[in-house]
């Protein structure tokens, strides 16, 4: 029993953990910065990529 409560309390944390985290990346916006960051990193990678020509 007492095994349970602890894995049910470790869980309870993590799920607790996991929520603070997304709730301070919204407010903080830091998803669209990690992406601002990271574009022009790797829009060489894609403009190298062959397209079909538009019709």
């Amino acid at each position: 029993m007492e095994k349970l409560k602890k894995t049910l309390l470790t869980l309870c944390l993590t799920v607790l953990g996991l929520f603070a985290a997304s709730i301070v990346v919204y407010l903080g916006n830091f998803d669209m910065k990690l992406i601002a960051w990271i574009q022009p990193k790797l829009e060489p990678i894609y403009d190298r990529i062959e397209r079909r020509p538009m019709p």
